[in-house]
C-alpha cells in the first residue's frame, strides 16, 4: 500500500538542490495532515456518508454517558469497527497494489486462528488475575437463592444493593426476581410482604450501609465465591447479603 503524490518538475540548481529535501518533507507532511483531515471526514459526499455510520455509533454513546455519568461496556462500538476499513482504504491518495491485498487478507485469514490458539491462556490469565463480577453471577444467584431458601420458603420477588450484582442475579435466578436498583420500586407494603435481599460487595462500605438502612432487621450473611476454569481456581470474591424475610 503506497501514498500517490505528484509534484511538478522544477529547474535544477545549486540552490534548488540545497532546499529541495526541506522542501519535499514539509510537502509530504502536508499531503499527510490531508490524508489524515480526509480519513477523519472525507470530502465527497459517498465517503462522507461511511465516515458519519463508523462515528456517529462510536461517538455518540460515550457523549451520552459522560453526560449522564452512566458507565458503558464496549460492546456497543463493535458496529463502528466493521467499517474502520472502509474508512482507512477509502482515501484516493492511497493506492492498493496486488500484494497489499494479498498480505491484507493474509492477516484478517490468520489474526482469528491466533487469537483462537491463545484465547485458552488469555482466560488462564484473567482466571488467576481475578474475573470481573459479571463472571460469578451465576454462581452468586444460586447462592443467593440458597440463602434465602434457607430463611423462607416463598419465591425470591427482590433483589438490591449493588446495581450490576442485582442485575447479574436477576438474570440468572431460578425463580426471576426483579431487580429494584435504577428502576422505580414497588410499594412499601409490597416489598415488606415479598421481603428482599440486597447484596454489596463485601469491601463496598457505602453499599453496605445503604442496604442496612433499608433492611433494619435483616439477617447479614458473608459468603465467598471462587470460580473454576478447567480446574484452575480464580482469585475469589467475597460479598455482604441482607436477607429480609416476608412479613
Amino acid at each position: 500500500m503506497s501514498l500517490v503524490f505528484r509534484s511538478s518538475p522544477r529547474k535544477r540548481g545549486p540552490t534548488a538542490e540545497s532546499t529541495e529535501p526541506a522542501a519535499l518533507e514539509s510537502r509530504l507532511r502536508g499531503k499527510w495532515r490531508e490524508v489524515a483531515s480526509d480519513l477523519v471526514w472525507p470530502s465527497d459526499t459517498d465517503r462522507r456518508l461511511a465516515a458519519a455510520a463508523f462515528w456517529a455509533p462510536l461517538l455518540l454513546p460515550a457523549v451520552a454517558a459522560l453526560a449522564s455519568g452512566l458507565e458503558i461496556t464496549s460492546l456497543w462500538s463493535m458496529s463502528a469497527w466493521t467499517l474502520l476499513p472502509v474508512l482507512l482504504l477509502s482515501p484516493p491518495q492511497i493506492k492498493l497494489r496486488e500484494i497489499d491485498t494479498q498480505r491484507i487478507i493474509l492477516f484478517a485469514a490468520v489474526l482469528p486462528l491466533v487469537m483462537l490458539i491463545a484465547s485458552p491462556f488469555i482466560a488462564v490469565g484473567v482466571q488467576r488475575n481475578g474475573p470481573p463480577a459479571s463472571a460469578q453471577a451465576g454462581a452468586l444467584a444460586n447462592e443467593v437463592e440458597r440463602l434465602w431458601h434457607e430463611a423462607t420458603p416463598l419465591p425470591l420477588r427482590f433483589v438490591g444493593g449493588d446495581a450490576d450484582l442485582a442485575f447479574g442475579i436477576v438474570t440468572y435466578a431460578v425463580e426471576r426476581p426483579r431487580a429494584l436498583p435504577d428502576l422505580p420500586p414497588p410499594g412499601a407494603s409490597e416489598l415488606a410482604r415479598a421481603g428482599a435481599v440486597y447484596v454489596c460487595f463485601a469491601e463496598d462500605a457505602g453499599c453496605r450501609d445503604q442496604a442496612a438502612a433499608k433492611s433494619n432487621a435483616a439477617r447479614r450473611v458473608e459468603t465467598e465465591i471462587t470460580r473454576n476454569f478447567f480446574r484452575i481456581a480464580g482469585q475469589p470474591r467475597r460479598y455482604t447479603l441482607f436477607i429480609v424475610s416476608p412479613q
